[in-house]
């Protein structure tokens, strides 16, 4: 099976067919799996204490219900990040984009 690399200034979450979901550099198959790729504004969102959202949440929020698409995926994600956050000032820029693999 042929490994892709991901090899640019974004990190990767992907959500596999059991449900799970991987934080990685490296995936061995691409095909059907949603692939949300994003920026380090969003890991490293902060809140009000100075927390991080980081990569367990990225993954819980992708786990925490069936995928129903790319957009519903970024708009729970947008979600979950705004409620970590709360009124503490953003940090950074954040961009996601989330590709559906066939």
């Amino acid at each position: 099976m042929k490994k892709v690399v991901i090899g640019l200034l974004l990190c990767l979450a992907a959500l596999n067919v059991s449900g799970q979901t991987t934080a990685s550099d490296e995936v061995e198959s691409v095909k059907g799996r949603p692939l949300l790729f994003y920026t380090d504004g969003l890991s490293e969102a902060e809140n009000s204490e100075q927390l991080l959202f980081g990569d367990d949440r990225i993954l819980d929020v992708m786990a925490s219900q069936p995928f129903g698409g790319v957009r519903q995926l970024v708009e729970c994600m947008s979600e979950g990040v705004r409620q970590f956050v709360g009124d503490a000032p953003q940090s950074d820029d954040l961009a996601m984009l989330c590709i559906m693999c066939h």
